[in-house]
């Protein structure tokens, strides 16, 4: 998600993401703060849930092979995995 707020630019951001910018910069900061915390779980609601499978397959589009790894920490495999396993839930 921080990709998508403070990486690259995502031209019709609330079309493609379908929430305001501000919304989703605000849940990704709770995110931060949690990991900063130490937490090792968290609770997301069916909306947050929605906006990662949506983050994700924009960065999906967006990012080459190479770039992945270095700007997320995962590869473009593990981006696929990630959203497959979310459209499971």
């Amino acid at each position: 998600m921080g990709e998508i707020c403070w990486g690259f630019h995502v031209a019709i951001f609330e079309e493609e993401i379908e929430e305001k910018k501000e919304i989703v910069e605000k849940f990704l900061m709770r995110l931060v703060n949690e990991e900063k915390l130490g937490f090792i779980e968290t609770y997301l609601n069916s909306s947050e849930v929605d906006i990662i499978k949506k983050a994700l397959k924009v960065v999906e589009k967006e990012l080459e092979a190479w770039e992945s790894s270095t700007r997320i920490g995962a590869s473009l495999e593990e981006v696929k995995k990630q959203i497959l396993i979310f459209n499971d839930e």
